[in-house]
């Protein structure tokens, strides 16, 4: 066991910047207990029980490498509040890449609260005991969390996406309270006082995959610790979720547990459509599939172009309940692209949304049908009354009726081209 060393005190100011109130930060790298210093990102605390260490409200980008390093300390600290991500804040999907979040080796007394991690390589605590790791929002694409060698580690409160947790060699973990959205864990033998739930009533994890226990619905409609009091659902899948062969999370939630941060975008469905009716000269309307999220789709975004995240102009926000907008303003015989994203209320943006082409038709593709109108009218003007004086009588009545039917089949082809079917439904 390492000495404790005691330093005076520290507090810096933070200057907020990023769109969560964080400064940008380089790497921190901190071995023993001598090197929590301001450089190493300590906002304030003298390393004690009832004065921790802080490391808050830091921007990081790991650029090839680990974010936040700390070995070999016994010093009680707190890694909390930071955005840790490689790539831009809050775009997804993250590419594949070797960048880590944070690495804990020999560690005791530390916390790890409130962080917003997007690397591939999330969290890895390796021979360390006493760690919290609490309401965190992983989102890596690989290796969210890894935990070695270790004891006396709690996991709780977080929300995991597209993730693997891996836990091995491991005593006394506690792992509950957890959201996990296409991700996985994979572990060895636990020991006695390892656990990954919370017991009855509290509950463990909410697994985005436990649906498949119940193709044909019905995942809670009993209570009680065997889930045996019927019916009577109380949060609590009624068959325990299978983690591996030998490890269960006994009491498997059935709603997304929403205290970490959220850091997963929105999804579209598949398939996702997006498509244009009513296209007039100047004006058309759009529409597009819902999106989905572990919460809600506060807003779309409606663009103009089709970059991958976005577009090349942002036309208008919408609200999440949306889907259809028409816009006008519009030139005729002009080709668009329109591409829709989703947001949710972290902020998080979707990068793969439908987009459409459609080009807007011409002042003579839709009026072409009213041309021969005033032909017609022009010519039975000057024809009908010299026909109705002469012996062509039967004549003149054709060329009326030509006319005023040329005038009916125009109006309706006009109508039916602008609003379709609908101008000749019943009211409901």
């Amino acid at each position: 066991m390492l000495a404790m060393v005691i330093l005076t005190p520290i507090t810096t100011t933070v200057t907020q910047t990023n769109p969560d109130g964080h400064t940008s930060h380089p790497t921190i790298h901190i071995v023993g207990n001598s090197n929590f210093t301001p450089n190493s990102g300590v906002i304030q605390g003298n390393g004690s029980i009832t004065d921790p260490y802080i490391i808050s409200g830091w921007d990081l980008n790991p650029n090839g490498n680990i974010a936040i390093e700390i070995n070999n300390t016994d010093a009680y600290f707190r890694i909390q509040d930071n955005d840790i991500h490689s790539k831009a804040y809050g775009q997804w999907p993250l590419s594949p890449s070797k960048y880590e979040g944070i690495r804990l080796t020999n560690v005791t007394n530390a916390v790890i609260e409130k962080n917003k991690v997007w690397t591939n390589q999330g969290i890895r605590i390796t021979d360390s005991k006493s760690l919290l790791v609490d309401t965190n929002g992983i989102y890596s694409n690989a290796q969210g969390l890894t935990i070695t060698n270790s004891t006396g580690i709690t996991v709780r409160s977080n929300t995991i996406g597209d993730d693997t947790i891996t836990v091995t060699t491991t005593t006394n973990f506690h792992f509950y309270h957890n959201s996990l959205i296409r991700s996985q864990a994979l572990s060895d033998a636990p020991d006695n006082k390892t656990l990954w739930d919370n017991g009855y009533p509290s509950g463990g994890n909410f697994w985005s995959d436990y649906y498949l226990y119940f193709p044909n619905g019905g995942m809670d409609r009993c209570s009680g610790p065997s889930q045996s009091l019927c019916p009577a659902a109380d949060g609590i899948g009624d068959k325990p979720y299978n983690i591996t062969n030998i490890i269960q999370d006994r009491y498997p939630l059935v709603r997304f547990y929403a205290l970490g941060p959220n850091v997963l975008a929105p999804r579209w469905p598949t398939p996702v459509n997006m498509n244009a009716t009513q296209v007039g000269p100047t004006s058309l309307t759009l529409t597009w599939t819902k999106a989905r999220d572990e919460l809600a789709v506060t807003s779309y975004l409606l663009y103009q172009g089709a970059r991958q995240c976005g577009g090349d102009q942002l036309i208008t926000t919408l609200q999440g309940n949306t889907t259809s907008y028409t816009i006008t303003g519009l030139s005729s015989g002009t080709t668009y692209v329109f591409k829709i994203e989703a947001s949710d209320s972290g902020g998080n943006v979707s990068c793969l949304g439908p987009s459409l082409q459609v080009t807007t038709p011409s002042w003579l593709q839709i009026y072409w049908f009213f041309i021969p109108i005033p032909i017609a009218g022009v010519a039975s003007a000057i024809a009908v009354p010299s026909l109705l004086r002469s012996r062509h009588r039967n004549l003149a009545r054709t060329i009326i009726f030509v006319t005023v039917l040329s005038v009916v089949a125009a109006l309706f082809y006009y109508l039916v081209s602008i609003c379709g079917l609908a101008c000749w439904a019943p009211p409901l």
